[in-house]
């Protein structure tokens, strides 16, 4: 019935200032701001009529970033998922990018985990599932 991954949209209050969080700090995959303007997809926030959404990917997860004029960080905030091989070194690898974390703990759940808020309060758990975790 179902197939493929979960994919989602976050609103966003400055879409420019969130795909350099995503792309350059937390290393996500940029596939390109919307031009809505000259119908296309482009690399380059400047040429782009305006943009309006973005998209970014984390392993085989897409992520849309949309424009919301009326968002306000921190409302409607939820949070997302993403696994990871080392919880340890993927912190390391953000905190060295300027990244704000709290530090990786194992949970009583069977995983080492820490989180990220995105600038719009979007919180972000990085996951190591550890052996005989189900």
């Amino acid at each position: 019935m179902y197939k493929g991954h979960v994919s989602a949209m976050l609103y966003v209050s400055d879409l420019k200032l969130s795909v350099d969080y995503y792309r350059d700090r937390l290393g996500f995959g940029f596939n390109g701001y919307w031009d809505h303007v000259n119908e296309r997809i482009t690399d380059d926030y400047e040429e782009a009529g305006e943009p309006g959404y973005a998209s970014v990917e984390v392993g085989e997860s897409k992520i849309g970033l949309h424009v919301d004029p009326d968002f306000k960080p921190g409302h409607n905030r939820f949070e997302l998922h993403v696994e990871v091989e080392d919880a340890d070194k993927v912190y390391e690898k953000l905190s060295a990018r300027g990244v704000d974390a709290t530090e990786p703990e194992d949970q009583p759940w069977g995983a080492r985990m820490f989180s990220v808020t995105d600038p719009d309060g979007h919180v972000w758990d990085f996951m190591e599932y550890l052996e005989g975790a189900e």
